[in-house]
């Protein structure tokens, strides 16, 4: 009988989301057990949901009654595409609020830098204030600005924001940026179509220009075998002194220690870092001591159950529409 295959191993909480929706939209649905072969479990499904199963050529060719193939937080299980679409088999990326996060977040760490926040933060917690400065009741016209001393505090607002990879995440951060009046160019081995590029303000450049040109540069390339420290001290070496780096995507897109030793030395000037080429970060890690780093622990990406409820939901609507 055809029926909806979930893949992975799920929660009784994510369960029994999907037993609701199976009752609502009239689909059975099936579990594949723990250890079971994909060829085996597949054979008669029509539809399958896949979260971390990697589905090969030889898996999708044991399935002749499958449909639709859906994927659970992407860019973490891996589907042969090109052996789905010789099938026919549409491939669908299910809603997935993480990759929003990471767009947030990246614009967060830029934010943080430029405003210097996490030293505000700390030391207005402890009572820091410039010598002479004492309390006073705020009115409209009464109070004390910038207790701390701090100056130059930077912003947003027309700085130019260079992004390497131009994929859902890449132009995701490129429309948040945009609506704080960032400037922003990406160099990316296919460039978008024309008709995406315009409403995202987005220039196409060379990877170089983009170095060299831009205040922050923020990464966001899928993680490849050909792309491991794609950027590494000669790309540091050409990013301006007063320029920073932020990484949401891997840590192994960069060279750490060529990032380590730019940022000691004044070549950039400071990182914003959600991924780290070891995680958890090692104790030792120069980064830890850094003052001119925020440093967050492969964060960005979580979001909340009510995500992932409406993400199994709509799995088993679609799967009941063929």
């Amino acid at each position: 009988m055809s029926h909806l295959l979930f893949l992975d191993p799920f929660s009784p909480d994510d369960r029994d989301v999907i037993a609701a929706a199976s009752a609502q939209f009239g689909i059975p649905v099936r579990f594949a057990t723990e250890g079971e072969d994909l060829k085996s479990a597949i054979q008669n499904a029509n539809s399958v949901v896949t979260q971390h199963a990697d589905l090969r050529a030889a898996i999708i060719d044991a399935a002749p009654a499958l449909r639709l193939i859906q994927v659970m937080e992407f860019g973490k299980a891996e589907v042969d595409r090109e052996a789905a679409a010789a099938r026919r088999i549409p491939v669908v990326d299910l809603l997935n609020l993480g990759w929003l996060g990471v767009c947030e977040h990246t614009i967060l760490l830029m934010l943080a830098l430029s405003k210097r926040l996490p030293d505000a933060h700390v030391r207005t917690a402890a009572g820091e204030r410039k010598p002479g400065v004492s309390e006073v009741k705020t009115t409209a016209r009464e109070y004390t600005f910038s207790w701390l001393g701090q100056e130059n505090l930077g912003w947003l607002y027309r700085k130019r924001l260079g992004i390497i990879g131009m994929g859902r995440i890449g132009q995701g951060v490129a429309a948040r940026a945009a609506a704080f009046g960032m400037r922003i160019s990406y160099a990316s081995p296919r460039r978008l179509d024309p008709a995406r590029e315009a409403p995202l303000g987005a220039k196409h450049v060379a990877l170089d220009t983009l170095l060299a040109e831009s205040d922050f540069v923020s990464l966001h390339p899928k993680l490849t075998p050909e792309n491991v420290e794609m950027v590494g001290a000669a790309e540091f070496a050409r990013m301006r002194p007063d320029a920073s780096f932020i990484n949401t995507a891997r840590g192994a897109l960069v060279d750490e220690a060529a990032l380590i030793a730019a940022l000691q030395s004044g070549a950039i000037a400071g990182a914003g870092l959600d991924v780290f080429e070891y995680e958890p970060v090692k104790r030792d890690n120069p980064l830890l001591n850094l003052p001119n780093v925020i440093l967050t622990p492969h964060s960005a990406g979580i979001f909340n159950d009510d995500a992932r409820r409406a993400s199994l939901r709509e799995a088993v609507e679609r799967a009941s529409e063929l």
